[in-house]
C-alpha cells in the first residue's frame, strides 16, 4: 500500500467512525449558561460548585461522579435519602428517562450582585450520568425557581 492510498484509507475509516457515533450529548449542554454557588450537604459539608439552570426539567440532579467527588472531598458520610415513589423515572440532563432512587439535600447559596437569593435547600436528585459535561454540575431545574418564587411572594 502506497502512502496515498494508507493516507485515503484512514480518512474514510475516519469519516465512518464520526458517523457511526451517536451525537454528543456535550453540545446540548454547551450553550446553557453556568454559575457558582456555595453548596452546603446535610453533613455539613460546604464547597463551591458550577450549576447550569434548566427549567425543560422540573427537578434539580447531581450524576454520580458529581456524587463520587462529593464523597472524596467530604469527611463525613452523606446521607442518601429514598425517593418517594412518584418519582422513580425522570428525564435527565443527558435527556435519557433514568431510575431514580436517592436524593441528597444541598443548600445553595447564589450570589448576584443585582438580584439577591435567599439560601434555600433543595433536593438534588442522583442520576447514573453519560459522561457528559453536565456530570459534573448540579442542575437545577423548575423545582428551584420554584421555591424562590414561592419565597418571594411569601
Amino acid at each position: 500500500m502506497t502512502q496515498a492510498a494508507l493516507e485515503q484509507h484512514v480518512q474514510d475509516m475516519t469519516r465512518r467512525v464520526r458517523q457511526a457515533a451517536p451525537a454528543s450529548v456535550q453540545n446540548a449542554t454547551r450553550e446553557k449558561k453556568r454559575f457558582y454557588v456555595k453548596a452546603t450537604y446535610e453533613n455539613g459539608h460546604q464547597s463551591w460548585e458550577t450549576v447550569q439552570f434548566d427549567y425543560t426539567r422540573s427537578l434539580s440532579f447531581c450524576s454520580q461522579a458529581f456524587l463520587s467527588k462529593l464523597r472524596e472531598d467530604s469527611r463525613a458520610p452523606i446521607d442518601f435519602i429514598p425517593v418517594p415513589p412518584i418519582y422513580r423515572s425522570a428525564l435527565t440532563p443527558d435527556e435519557v428517562v433514568d431510575p431514580i432512587t436517592y436524593f441528597i439535600w444541598a443548600k445553595i447559596e447564589y450570589e448576584s450582585l443585582s438580584v439577591p437569593f435567599p439560601p434555600t435547600w433543595i433536593p438534588l436528585y442522583i442520576y447514573r450520568g453519560t459522561g457528559a459535561v453536565s456530570d459534573i454540575t448540579i442542575t437545577l431545574g423548575r423545582d428551584y425557581s420554584d421555591l424562590l418564587e414561592k419565597r418571594a411572594t411569601a
